[in-house]
């Protein structure tokens, strides 16, 4: 059985680099057509990054679009998410100053909170409590932030830039 080193056919691939003999290729060439591949690897890198970072910004735009049209939906309950049916149906609009829909339970819990902040009544429920009325208020600053975001000019930039 002859070794492998000894095989014509072995040397002779063992001694080509790219398709040239080795006599062909001189320590220069060699050096330039290495560093092309590097400098390759290196914008095949940068090239993934920012691929990456397109696909971050749009998840982000998703999630941005998402949160504003659930958030604004008029087939759902702006503060359990249930959903309310179709056009037929008749959700509770408790206020037109605020414009929010709500399923009957939270229309009502919402126009308590609205006639108890006011001073016109206090609750009859026990659980109305001062921690209830913090957790509507706060569900109202979070909607006003919403609003306040929606009616800026950099969000606003964004949908442009979207619709280009």
């Amino acid at each position: 059985m002859t070794p492998i080193w000894q095989s014509a056919r072995i040397k002779s691939s063992a001694f080509q680099f790219s398709g040239l003999e080795q006599d062909t290729l001189s320590p220069s060439s060699l050096w330039e057509e290495t560093m092309d591949k590097v400098v390759n690897i290196e914008e095949k890198l940068a090239s993934k990054r920012r691929k990456l970072q397109l696909e971050k910004r749009q998840e982000k735009i998703g999630a941005i679009q998402k949160l504003i049209q659930c958030s604004s939906c008029h087939f759902r309950c702006a503060l359990c998410g249930q959903h309310l049916g179709d056009l037929d149906s008749s959700p509770t609009v408790p206020s037109a100053s605020f414009g929010f829909v709500f399923c009957d339970d939270c229309g009502e819990d919402f126009e308590e909170y609205l006639a108890v902040s006011r001073g016109e009544k206090s609750s009859e429920v026990s659980w109305h409590n001062e921690e209830w009325m913090k957790m509507w208020s706060a569900w109202l600053d979070y909607r006003r932030t919403i609003n306040g975001f929606v009616d800026s000019p950099e969000f606003k930039s964004l949908l442009d830039e979207l619709n280009r």
